[in-house]
């Protein structure tokens, strides 16, 4: 459902914004280092289609302004990984979450590849969210500085899937309506068209997207030009084509990028086999007995003694 953005949730926004802004630059300004990104009023708000994720990213921003000069410092993991203490925490806080969209995005490219076992791109898509996932299970104080990035990235893409898919999504209608108007459609078929589109959500959409090529023909049917108008860069008669071809299998596509084929059971039950006969090895926990008397407080102050073997 849209978000209705009235006069108080504006205000919310605004005043969040403005705080979390001056809090960074105050920080900045006094020396600290690793700090997120500069928020901005515009973006979250053309960013978020529900009211639990907009909710979700002002809560995190809240956090953030809340923190005192402790969690703003730079710490060090034990393979010499440097970032702030709100950095390390965002990630591990967030790590459950993380490991469990790569999860289903592996479930849902096995599905694809199923459909399609000789596909070298899916064969590749799947390859790469696998390695990304067993990455995911290096123990975090473990990590290098090229690991913290990496992790970062990786928990980034995994919250901000549902705003990347809303950008796609966007893409696609503004794209596609404007092959429809060069091609002469007239505003009515336009209307039938969006109407169609009102009726999956952006996830939906990226999940067609995967599977029928269409969409990414489509996309690629038009170019934007540095200056002027975009424009077709394919004949008129095989524009026409495409779109009729879209919109007339548009239920069909949806029904077919939406359903769970019998695959889905047995990718779910081995790839929980792999989880539990992998995971335990490559997670290891830290010996106590590695670590120095201010490592081990480091630890316990960032609330991370699960990730030690006290006993070893």
């Amino acid at each position: 459902m849209a978000i209705k953005y009235d006069a108080d949730l504006n205000n919310e926004i605004r005043r969040i914004v403005k705080n979390f802004n001056q809090k960074r630059n105050r920080a900045l300004k006094r020396g600290f280092s690793y700090l997120p990104n500069k928020a901005f009023v515009s973006e979250i708000k053309t960013s978020f289609d529900n009211r639990t994720d907009l909710k979700r990213y002002l809560k995190e921003l809240e956090k953030f302004n809340k923190l005192k000069d402790y969690g703003l410092e730079t710490v060090e993991t034990l393979a010499g990984g440097r970032t702030s203490r709100y950095n390390l925490m965002y990630i591990k806080d967030n790590l459950k979450d993380t490991k469990a969209f790569f999860d289903r995005q592996i479930a849902e490219a096995n599905e694809l590849f199923a459909s399609d076992p000789y596909s070298i791109a899916r064969r590749e898509y799947l390859f790469n969210l696998e390695q990304k996932r067993r990455y995911l299970d290096i123990n975090i104080m473990n990590l290098d500085q090229s690991g913290i990035r990496t992790f970062q990235k990786y928990t980034a893409q995994a919250l901000n899937y549902n705003k990347s898919n809303i950008t796609a999504y966007k893409g696609f209608l503004s794209g596609v309506e404007i092959i429809m108007r060069q091609l002469g459609y007239d505003d009515k078929i336009i209307s039938n068209f969006y109407e169609k589109m009102a009726n999956i959500t952006p996830a939906q959409f990226i999940k067609m997207y995967r599977k029928f090529d269409v969409i990414d023909r489509l996309y690629d049917m038009i170019e934007s030009p540095k200056s002027g108008k975009a424009k077709i860069n394919t004949t008129d008669e095989d524009a026409t084509q495409m779109v009729n071809n879209f919109m007339s299998g548009f239920e069909k596509m949806i029904k077919e990028s939406t359903a769970l084929d019998e695959f889905h059971e047995e990718t779910e039950r081995v790839y929980k086999e792999y989880q539990r006969d992998t995971i335990a090895e490559r997670s290891k926990k830290i010996k106590a007995s590695t670590l120095t008397a201010k490592q081990l407080q480091d630890l316990k102050e960032l609330g991370w003694m699960d990730l030690v073997d006290e006993n070893a």
